[in-house]
């Protein structure tokens, strides 16, 4: 409405304001791939961190055979 009072014509206008409103949404849309991206990468290092716990121990005192070519 602003720019159609500005002077512009009113299909000017309107593509003018769908461009505007298409980059609001595009930009959104970014922010919210990277919350999720950011949840996903955050749950397997969760899930990561509590199956290390399932490991074997090591014993560095053990001793053991080592191949050496």
């Amino acid at each position: 409405m602003l720019l159609g009072h500005a002077g512009v014509g009113h299909y000017d206008a309107h593509a003018n304001a769908m461009g505007r409103l298409a980059h609001m949404v595009q930009a959104q849309a970014a922010v919210m791939s990277y919350i999720d991206l950011y949840w996903f990468l955050t749950v397997g290092t969760a899930i990561m961190f509590f199956l290390s716990f399932l490991l074997k121990k090591n014993d560095p005192r053990a001793g053991g055979h080592v191949v050496v070519h």
